[in-house]
């Protein structure tokens, strides 16, 4: 939800603000079950004795629950120095999220012939985060060459080793997420350009690039899941222009994402570390879109 406010002074600068607020539902249910089928047999245990009570079956259940709300706040402002020209910054604050988290799962199995099943365990207990997102800060320029065409470059840097925990379920030192947020991450540097021509008064033909580089210190670093280290964009565009209310928009993008290295699973065992090999990797993704525009 957002209240913005926006002011014109002799359209020349162009002053905006917006307070926003989060309203966050994520909730996720699992489910796994075994039944144990021995073909009419009688199962032994590995020194060859029939087993008694052999195990039918086995249900597990998990149900996760996170609500809350964030807020935030952006302040923005455009200059227009020249008819042609527009310069413009942003600064957009961290969001400051609390949420609550309740879990809930339960197991059941049965180990004779009668139906009976162990008792099943219900958790239900509410668990609060209190954390901030990153800071961002945006600069930006457009020129426009009359009706012919414009072009525009826009620089963000978002600081990721600023996001700090202020409260956490397990109760500790909020201190121990957040080194870890100062020693990882760092701040990101995201580059967007686009350009659009009119060659015919009808036509208009579009082009971009976007880079968003690393948020990890260290990109070498092996964990147990992959993190992204560079993402680039590539779009383009037409727009035809059917009648003074009426458009038609076709665009294309191409994206391409690289990944850290990572084990598939990682865990100790009395024998020392085990891990699976180090795997990578790459996304490529390929977007296409066509819409109608109605204007009245």
């Amino acid at each position: 939800y957002d209240l913005s406010f926006g002011m014109n002074i002799d359209n020349l600068v162009y002053v905006g603000a917006t307070l926003g607020a989060q309203d966050v539902d994520w909730r996720r249910q699992l489910y796994y079950g075994e039944d144990y089928l021995y073909n009419g047999q009688t199962p032994v245990a590995s020194d060859g004795t029939p087993l008694q009570n052999p195990a039918q079956w086995m249900d597990y259940n998990q149900a996760i629950k996170v609500s809350g709300t964030g807020i935030n706040l952006k302040l923005g402002v455009i200059v227009r120095p020249t008819d042609g020209l527009r310069l413009g910054m942003a600064i957009h604050t961290p969001t400051y999220y609390i949420l609550n988290r309740k879990y809930q799962a339960y197991m059941a199995s049965n180990f004779n012939d009668r139906g009976d099943t162990t008792p099943s365990l219900e958790d239900v207990a509410p668990y609060t985060w209190d954390f901030v997102s990153p800071t961002r800060l945006m600069f930006g320029a457009s020129y426009t060459f009359g009706k012919m065409a414009v072009i525009s470059v826009d620089y963000e840097r978002d600081w990721y080793n600023g996001m700090r925990m202020k409260n956490n379920p397990a109760g500790g030192d909020n201190e121990i997420y957040n080194d870890t947020f100062r020693s990882w991450y760092k701040g990101a540097n995201i580059v967007r350009i686009g350009a659009e021509f009119k060659p015919l008064p009808f036509l208009a033909i579009r082009g971009g690039f976007g880079y968003m580089g690393s948020m990890l210190q260290d990109e070498e670093q092996v964990s147990a899941a992959p993190m992204t280290k560079q993402m680039l964009y590539y779009s383009a565009g037409l727009g035809f222009l059917l009648s003074p209310g009426v458009a038609l928009d076709l665009a294309y993008n191409y994206s391409s994402t690289e990944q850290t290295d990572y084990n598939l699973y990682y865990f100790e065992s009395p024998s020392g570390i085990n891990g699976s090999g180090i795997y990578n990797t790459k996304l490529k993704r390929h977007f296409a879109a066509l819409s109608l525009s109605f204007r009245f």
